[in-house]
């Protein structure tokens, strides 16, 4: 038997090694698995935050709702104010559409309550996320902040409901830009 001999450099297939993966095509597979992961992450990311928006609109239309209903059974007809002069905006419209004074006594319960009562038939259908426990005192985003409440800050002077956003900051426009108002704005 003779045994043949390659050419100078050249490596002789071996019949007895087992077939594998170079180290190239590992790397090749390894790179198109981080490709395929990152843009598996940055959709979940974009799916889940155009969610969290979609229920925050849905809350914000329901308090609409109530709102209007707030301002249909008054007499005369008027909106909640959106300040008392001691808590936050998110706070007093709260106050006013669930009638709970008598967790602050910082005002007198309205001496109508036909208002209350007409605003609460949709307060009820909010979300246990918009409305989370007893004892609450705001009306809470998909992102567990606090929704502010402007009475004539909408389009055409109407009544506004904004959500801070993912960021959870208001202020310049560079923060308002993931902003969330019920008026579309």
């Amino acid at each position: 038997m003779t045994k043949k001999l390659g050419q100078p450099g050249q490596r002789q297939a071996d019949s007895r090694r087992a077939p594998a993966f170079t180290l190239v095509e590992l790397l090749a597979v390894m790179f198109i698995l981080a490709i395929l992961a990152a843009l598996v992450v940055g959709v979940g990311t974009y799916v889940m935050d155009e969610s969290r928006r979609k229920k925050t609109e849905a809350t914000q239309a329901t308090l609409m709702q109530a709102l209007e209903a707030y301002y249909n059974a008054g007499a005369p007809k008027a909106y909640p104010p959106d300040t008392n002069g001691t808590d936050a905006s998110s706070v007093v419209l709260f106050k006013y559409l669930t009638n709970s004074h008598a967790t602050k006594l910082t005002e007198p319960p309205p001496a109508n309550l036909a208002p209350v009562r007409a605003a609460m038939k949709y307060v009820n259908e909010l979300s246990t996320e918009a409305l989370p426990k007893e004892g609450a005192t705001e009306f809470l985003d998909s992102w567990r902040h606090g929704m502010a409440y402007q009475k004539t800050g909408g389009f055409g002077g109407r009544p506004v409901i904004i959500s801070a956003g993912p960021d959870g900051l208001t202020g310049d426009a560079a923060k308002d830009k993931d902003n969330v108002r019920s008026d579309g704005r």
